[in-house]
This record gives C-alpha cells, sequence and structure tokens, in this order.
C-alpha cells in the first residue's frame, strides 16, 4: 500500500513539471508564426531509451548486523525531449528504475525526471524560465545511505522540485537599469506524513516565494557604481507545527574605484524576519563594506565583513586561471535560509547529460549519496565555504574538492557542522570509453549531539559505446559510515553492469 500511494502521489505532481514546460513550449509556437529566422532555427528531438542490468550488492538493505547479499536487476526505460529555437530552449527527460531483487522476489520502482526550460517572451525585456527534478533522496544523515540505488532502505524516499521563474527589465536611458523578478518554488515528498511510521524524520511540502527588485547605475556612472535592491523570501510548509519562513530585506550597494583593478564595495540597509532565536533574529539596520581585486581577466578576489543583526558575517569569493589547463575557485557565503531554498538554488546549477544523467555545474553526476545535512523544516543560518581546483588537458579532466559547512538551527538545538572532501578523475580512453573515478570523504557532527560520523565513498565507472545507439557501462560503488554511535556502522560494496540503448 505505500508503494501504491507513493508512485499515485508521485504521478500527479508529475503532471505539474509537464505543464510548466508545455506552457513555455506552447508559447514559443506562437512565436514561431511571427519570426521566419526563429522557425529556420528551431531544433527538436524526441529520443526514446532502456538500459537493462544487474547489480551485486553485499548489504543489500544496509544494515550493520545480518548484512544480506543479493543479485538485483534493473530495467530502465526512458524518453529525453528536447527543443531549441531562437528564443527559447527545452528539455524533459523522464526515467524509471524497476528493481527486482531475486533474494526474495521483492520489487521497487525509482523515479528520475529532470526538466529546464528558457524563454524570451519579449526582447530583451521578459524572460520565462523554469526547472524541475524528481529523485530519489536519502532525507535522515542518521540513517542507511548508498553509493547506488540496488538496495532498500526506509530513509530513501521521493524528493521534488519545481522552481519557475519570471523576470522583467529595462533601462531609464543611460542613467539606470532596473529589473523585477519573482521566483515560485515547490517541494513534495512522502516525508510529510505524520501517520507514516516508517519515516525517521519529516519533511514538510512546501511553497516558496520571492521576489526581487534591483535599479543599479547606468552607463554615465564610471568609478562610482551603485545599486538599489529589495527583496522578500516566503516559505509556507504543510506540516503546521512546522511554521513559516519569512525574511525581507532592502538597501544600496556600492563600488568605488580607486584604479582600474581595485574597487572598494559596502552594502547598508535594513532587514526584518521571523527567526526566534536572539542571535539570528534581523530587525534593524544592517552593513557591511570590503574591496573587490581584478588584476586581471584571470584573477578576481572579493571579500567582505560586517554585522546584520547581532550577527557578524564574512563573504568573499575567489578564483584564478593559473594556467590554460588549470583553475582554481572558493568562496564563503553567510546566510539565514531553508532547506526548501537550498533546494530550489541547486535546481539553477543542475544539467542534463546524454551519458551520465542529471548533473551539476561541474559535470558530475547527481545521486545524493553524500547526505550532508538531514532535510527538515526547521530554519537556520548557513555559513558555507568550498574550494575546487580543476586540472583539464585533452580528454582528462582531475578536480580536487573541500568544503565545510555550519548550520545554527532556529530551534535552540546548537550547530551541526560537516567538513569534507573529494577527488576525481575523467579520462576519454579512446573515442568510444570513458573511465570515471571519483572518492569523498566527509566528516558530520550532529547539533544538540556527540554523535560523529565519518562518511568514505568511491566509485569506479567504464563506459563503451558499442555503436551509436548502444553503450556498455561496468561500475564498482564502495559506501562506508563509521560512527561513535551503537549500530550505525554501515557498508557495502556493489557491482553493476547495463547496456543501455537508444532509438
Amino acid at each position: 500500500m505505500q508503494k501504491e500511494s507513493r508512485n499515485c502521489r508521485f504521478s500527479s505532481y508529475l503532471k505539474q513539471s509537464c505543464v510548466l514546460l508545455a506552457c513555455l513550449g506552447a508559447s514559443q509556437s506562437v512565436w514561431s508564426q511571427d519570426d521566419d529566422d526563429t522557425k529556420r532555427q528551431q531544433d527538436y528531438a524526441i529520443e526514446p531509451r532502456l538500459e537493462v542490468g544487474a547489480t551485486f550488492s553485499d548489504n543489500v538493505n544496509l544494515q550493520e548486523n545480518d548484512r544480506v547479499s543479493d543479485l538485483v536487476l534493473r530495467a530502465s526505460p526512458g524518453i529525453n525531449l528536447r527543443g531549441n529555437g531562437r528564443r527559447f530552449e527545452g528539455s524533459l527527460d523522464y526515467s524509471a528504475d524497476f528493481l527486482w531483487f531475486l533474494n526474495d522476489g521483492d520489487t521497487d520502482i525509482r523515479h528520475n525526471l529532470f526538466g529546464l526550460a528558457n524563454a524570451e517572451v519579449v526582447r530583451d525585456h521578459f524572460f520565462l524560465s523554469g526547472r524541475a527534478t524528481i529523485q530519489e533522496t536519502f532525507l535522515d544523515r542518521e540513517e542507511g545511505f548508498s553509493g547506488n540505488i540496488a538496495n532498500r532502505s526506509a530513509n530513501r524516499q521521493v524528493v521534488q522540485t519545481y522552481t519557475g521563474e519570471a523576470r522583467l527589465q529595462g533601462r531609464f536611458n543611460n542613467v539606470a537599469n532596473w529589473s523585477i523578478g519573482y521566483e515560485l518554488g515547490l517541494t513534495f515528498s512522502p516525508a510529510d506524513d505524520l501517520d507514516n511510521e516508517n519515516l525517521s524524520t519529516f519533511f514538510s511540502d512546501s511553497v516558496s516565494h520571492e521576489v526581487t527588485a534591483l535599479v543599479d547605475s547606468g552607463d554615465r556612472f564610471s568609478n562610482l557604481r551603485w545599486q538599489l535592491f529589495a527583496n522578500a523570501r516566503r516559505v509556507s510548509r504543510s506540516i503546521d507545527e512546522a511554521g513559516s519562513f519569512r525574511d525581507d530585506r532592502a538597501g544600496v550597494d556600492l563600488t568605488y574605484k580607486l584604479t582600474r583593478e581595485f574597487a572598494l564595495v559596502g552594502s547598508a540597509g535594513v532587514s526584518n524576519n521571523d527567526f526566534n532565536i536572539f542571535l539570528l533574529d534581523n530587525d534593524g539596520f544592517f552593513w557591511n563594506s570590503g574591496f573587490l581585486w581584478t588584476p586581471s581577466d584571470r584573477l578576481t578576489l572579493t571579500a567582505r565583513a560586517g554585522k546584520d543583526g547581532e550577527r557578524t558575517t564574512v563573504s568573499g569569493s575567489f578564483f584564478h586561471r593559473l594556467s590554460k589547463r588549470v583553475n582554481i575557485e572558493a568562496s564563503y557565503t553567510d546566510e539565514l535560509s531553508t532547506n526548501s531554498l537550498i533546494l530550489n538554488d541547486n535546481l539553477d546549477t543542475f544539467n542534463f547529460n546524454n551519458q551520465f544523467g542529471i548533473v551539476d555545474g561541474n559535470g558530475r553526476t547527481l545521486n545524493n549519496i553524500d547526505p550532508s545535512f538531514t532535510l527538515s523544516d526547521v530554519d537556520f543560518r548557513r555559513r558555507f565555504g568550498r574550494v575546487r581546483l580543476e586540472w583539464f588537458r585533452k580528454r582528462t579532466t582531475l578536480f580536487v574538492t573541500g568544503d565545510a559547512e555550519w548550520r545554527t538551527f532556529d530551534n535552540n538545538t546548537g550547530t551541526a557542522r560537516t567538513l569534507g572532501g573529494s577527488v576525481g578523475y575523467d579520462r576519454n580512453l579512446d573515442r568510444k570509453t570513458t573511465l570515471r573515478v571519483a572518492a569523498s570523504y566527509r566528516r558530520t557532527e550532529f547539533e544538540n549531539s556527540a554523535r560523529v560520523d565519518n562518511f568514505i565513498l568511491g566509485s569506479v565507472s567504464w563506459t563503451r559505446r558499442l555503436s551509436r545507439h548502444i553503450n556498455l557501462s561496468v561500475s564498482y560503488n564502495y559506501s562506508d559510515r563509521l560512527s561513535n554511535e551503537a549500530g550505525q556502522d554501515i557498508r557495502e560494496n556493489a557491482v553493476s553492469a547495463f547496456i543501455r540503448g537508444t532509438f
């Protein structure tokens, strides 16, 4: 009954992403009638596919004790729809993983969807965009997790995220530019069912609204640039006890160029929110100041420090193209947020790769196997720093990343911390063969608890294009969690092989 209910609910929400993309696509067909150039540049494709394969797991139930090995068969039909025009681009990819556990004959279905649409409704002035993703996600970092999908865990639930954005922009002669934007976000999962005894954590369905208005200096201003801004964010949740999120800000941002390479920057304004903890509650004045240094188009460094309510804030970013083959970038932010808003922001960076599925902004496959934080309805202060070093040469890419994050929750449970790093190696062995190797480590300290977990993940995958429409892939995944809490150590080795055909 639980699977039946989950699949019915999935089907109803799936329609929302299809409607969003269909509406933007319909508007494109109207423009095409009035623009001969658009007609000539239109490019549409429909590409069905089928994957069949098997995975052997030595811990199919993701338990510390009573480990069970199993061979899991998988069939994954899917379809990819793509459309591009002069003022529109859209893509929708959907697949379903049908799993058959041979040990006991149990079956399951896992849904995956990614969609995007961008449209220029009025040239240079009015834009629409939409994005959608549906993935099986580990909700609670304290429960079972794995680096592959061919296993069973009540902690894995389907999470759906949809965003739609409208932006209107223009200019007042050459004195100022202006823009008004609105973004709607929807998040759905079965984790909002308080009567479901199988769930270890609860996470509301939510609706978010973000409105941003900007007016910034035009071409007449050179050394002194300014920007007036106002931003309002709201998140309403389906679980009444969870409450809602509100954050309003308005102010001015200034940039004063002392030289061609160096500028002073600063912001000031007022803010207000509904946070409970005195340290996080903003109701009044905020400010920050710092500098921007751009000695060349290969190097950019900016840093700011200031006060936001009772918080001392620091932020900054760094990018350096060390050579034609080596880039390094780093950033640090300090903000008030929610899980729903972070899911919305992450969705904006996702793309679809025909070979590897949904990928992040760096082209890495998304599989939600690194549960840095539990999905919850509690608002928090988020301090997040990351660094990425990337080296590439012809057919080879090597990257090393590191990140650290602190979340101070608005319910007096304290601050959770996570620190991690990863390394990855991609190599096109020849025109038809790809090798990917990745490994990561993460240390997690929990809020209001002495528990500490250490996550170790590793994977190796080899893919060979047998023909224009057929690919063969073999992979190995290692997942290990070492915890100081009894009964929470989990280790799994999994070997998979599948063949994919497109039609």
